[in-house]
C-alpha cells in the first residue's frame, strides 16, 4: 500500500463515518499499525483536510466540513 493509498483510505473512511473515529479505529479499518495511522492523521490535519478533538483520553478525527469547523471553533 502506498502513502497516497493510506491517506485516501483514511479520507474515505472519515467520509463514510461522519461520527468520527479514533486512531485505533482507523488503524484497524485501514489495516496499518497505530503509529502509521497517527502519522497520516497528523499529515491530513496539517493539510487542513480533517479536524480532531479530544474526548476523554481519546482523540476523535472527523472529515473537515464547514459545519464541524464552526462547531469546533465556537
Amino acid at each position: 500500500m502506498t502513502k497516497d493509498d493510506i491517506k485516501e483510505n483514511i479520507m474515505k473512511i472519515l467520509t463514510e463515518r461522519t461520527f468520527g473515529l479514533t486512531i485505533e479505529d482507523i488503524s484497524k479499518i485501514v489495516d496499518v499499525n497505530r503509529a502509521t495511522a497517527s502519522k497520516y492523521l497528523l499529515v491530513l490535519s496539517a493539510e487542513g483536510r480533517i479536524l480532531s478533538r479530544t474526548v476523554g483520553k481519546a482523540k476523535v478525527h472527523y472529515l473537515k466540513t464547514k459545519e464541524l469547523e464552526m462547531f469546533f471553533d465556537g
